[in-house]
C-alpha cells in the first residue's frame, strides 16, 4: 500500500496484529500484563480500519478485504466481499442493525460504499460507486453520510436515509472527513482547506470554518456551536458563531482514534506516547498505548487506561478497545484479549 492511501486509512498504521482488550471503565487504568488471550486469527493481508458494534458484540476489521468476529463465540461470522480496493473506514449504525464500509482503489478500480445488515451480514446496497473516503452515521441511526473522492474529478458529500438507502442530500464537495452533529441536524465536511457545517437535509451551508492546522485525523461536531479538530497531537476547538479558534488541548502521545460521547462535553482519545528527543518529557506517562478521556471545554485530562494496542476503535460504552501493533509480523495475527483493572493513575 502506497504512503498516499495510508493517508487515507483510518488510522495511519499499518495494523498486522488486531487486539481486543476488556477495560475495567471509564477512568480505570489498565494493567497489561494480566491479559489473557482469548482470540486468534491470521489475517491474508494488513488491517487498516476497525469498528466494534455498539453492544460490544461485533467487531469488524477491513484492509484488502474484511472480516467480522462475534466475541461471544471468539468465530468469525462473515466475510466481507465486494469491496474494491482496500476497506480504510467501517461504521456500526448507533442502534446496531447496519454495517458501513468504504473502500478506495489506487490502481483505477471503483471503489464505495457498501451497506450490509447485522443479522445475516448481507450487501443490502451499494450507496456509491467511486473512491471514497467519508463515512458517519447520525447518532439517532436515521443518516449514514459519504464522502466521495473520485467521480470523474466531482466529489460530492451525500446523506442517505439509513433504513430505506434513499439519498436525502448532495452536496458538490470533497467531504474526505465526516461528522454529524449530536442532534444529527448538521454535518461538518472536510475539504482541502476549510470544513463546512451543511443542513443534513437540505445541504445548505450554515458555517465555513477556515482552518489554520492540517487536519488528516478526525473531525467531532460536538454541538452546534463547537467543532473539535484532531490533528497528530492536538485538539483544537472552533467557535461556529465566530469561526474563530476557541482553545488548543495539547495531547501528550500520537493520536490514533477519537470519539465524542453523547451529551457530554468528553472526548476519548487513544493513541502511542514516545519519549522522543525533540519532545519534553511528559511527568507521568510512560512509553505504550493509551485510551485517555478530555474534557473538551476545559481541557482537563480527566482519566486515562493503559492498553495493548494502538486503538482502531473503543466500543461507545469505553468498555472495550480494538487496535493493533505498529510492527509487521509474519502470518498477520488477529487476537482479542481481556484485561484486568488497577487503580486510576491519571496524572
Amino acid at each position: 500500500m502506497t504512503h498516499s492511501l495510508r493517508r487515507l486509512a483510518s488510522a495511519s498504521i499499518a495494523v498486522a496484529t488486531l487486539v481486543l482488550c476488556s477495560l475495567a471503565g471509564p477512568g480505570r487504568a489498565i494493567a497489561t500484563n494480566h491479559s489473557t488471550p482469548v482470540l486468534e486469527h491470521r489475517f491474508p493481508s494488513l488491517v487498516y480500519a476497525g469498528a466494534l458494534s455498539p453492544n460490544g458484540r461485533y467487531l469488524a476489521v477491513g484492509g484488502e478485504g474484511g472480516y467480522v468476529w462475534d466475541l461471544r463465540s471468539g468465530k468469525v461470522v462473515a466475510k466481507l466481499t465486494g469491496d474494491q480496493g482496500y476497506i480504510i473506514r467501517l461504521a456500526f449504525s448507533p442502534d446496531g442493525r447496519w454495517l458501513a464500509t468504504a473502500s478506495y482503489d489506487e490502481d483505477g478500480g471503483p471503489g464505495g460504499v457498501i451497506v450490509r445488515d447485522t443479522r445475516h451480514w448481507r450487501v443490502r446496497k451499494v450507496l456509491v460507486q467511486g473512491g471514497s473516503q467519508g463515512l458517519a452515521y447520525s447518532p439517532d441511526s436515521r443518516w449514514l453520510a459519504t464522502g466521495t473522492v473520485m467521480d470523474h474529478g466531482v466529489n460530492h458529500v451525500q446523506v442517505w436515509s439509513a433504513s430505506s438507502c434513499r439519498l436525502v442530500m448532495s452536496h458538490r464537495y470533497c467531504g474526505r472527513l465526516l461528522a454529524f452533529s449530536r442532534d444529527g441536524a448538521w454535518l461538518a465536511a472536510v475539504g482541502p482547506r476549510d470544513v463546512r457545517v451543511l443542513n443534513t437535509r437540505t445541504g445548505r451551508i450554515r458555517h465555513v470554518v477556515h482552518l489554520n492546522v492540517d487536519i488528516h485525523s478526525a473531525i467531532h461536531l460536538v454541538s452546534r456551536d463547537l467543532l473539535v479538530v484532531r490533528t497528530s497531537g492536538h485538539l483544537v476547538t472552533y467557535d461556529l458563531r465566530t469561526g474563530k479558534q476557541a482553545r488548543t488541548i495539547d495531547l501528550p502521545f500520537d493520536v490514533s482514534y477519537s470519539a465524542d460521547l453523547p451529551r457530554t462535553d468528553t472526548i476519548i482519545i487513544a493513541g502511542v506516547y514516545r519519549p522522543a528527543p525533540e519532545r519534553e518529557p511528559q511527568a507521568g506517562w510512560t512509553e505504550g498505548c493509551y485510551v485517555t478521556k478530555w474534557n473538551i471545554r476545559t481541557g482537563e485530562c480527566l482519566g486515562r487506561v493503559q492498553v495493548d494496542v494502538d486503538a482502531l476503535a473503543v466500543s461507545r460504552d469505553v468498555s472495550s478497545v480494538a487496535g493493533g501493533w505498529s510492527e509487521i509480523e509474519p502470518g498477520h495475527r488477529a487476537q482479542a484479549q481481556r484485561i484486568g483493572p488497577l487503580k486510576n493513575d491519571a496524572p
